[in-house]
């Protein structure tokens, strides 16, 4: 009696871990990885394969990554968002139109240098991802 029973954080970081939506893209697992360079200034156009395996699908959210952080998400039909952060100037621009899809990143800093990736989730088919590291 009078002992008393001393908690530790330990258990609470476990619990965070788990229950925390972590999404972490791994080269090789979740998609392929392509290399491009740009010239600081210029301009980059990263292109991602939105097309679905079967006709009767669609696909429903594209998301594009910058260091596993989403800089540009566009939700069918017509949900367009971008972090305003990195998209200071409206440096980010979307052709959803064009097969593969095309996100163009204009005035390119060397601290766009980076591992992007696209993700695409269907309403039918299996998510698909593609990953491109942008040398500056």
């Amino acid at each position: 009696m009078g002992r008393r029973m001393r908690v530790t954080p330990a258990p609470l970081y476990i619990l965070l871990l788990i229950c925390a939506p972590i999404y972490t893209f791994i080269v090789g697992v979740d998609g392929p990885l392509s290399r491009q360079e740009a010239l600081e200034g210029g301009n980059t156009t990263f292109l991602c394969d939105t097309t679905p395996d079967s006709t009767d699908d669609e696909f429903m959210i594209l998301v594009w990554y910058r260091n596993n952080v989403p800089i540009y998400s566009f939700e069918f039909p017509d949900k367009e968002w971008a972090d305003p952060a990195f998209n200071t100037n409206g440096r980010l621009k979307a052709d959803l139109y064009r097969q593969p899809t095309a996100l163009v990143v204009t005035a390119l800093t060397e601290d766009d240098q980076a591992l992007y990736h696209c993700r695409v989730d269907f309403r039918l088919s299996p998510t698909r991802n593609v990953a491109v590291n942008l040398t500056v």
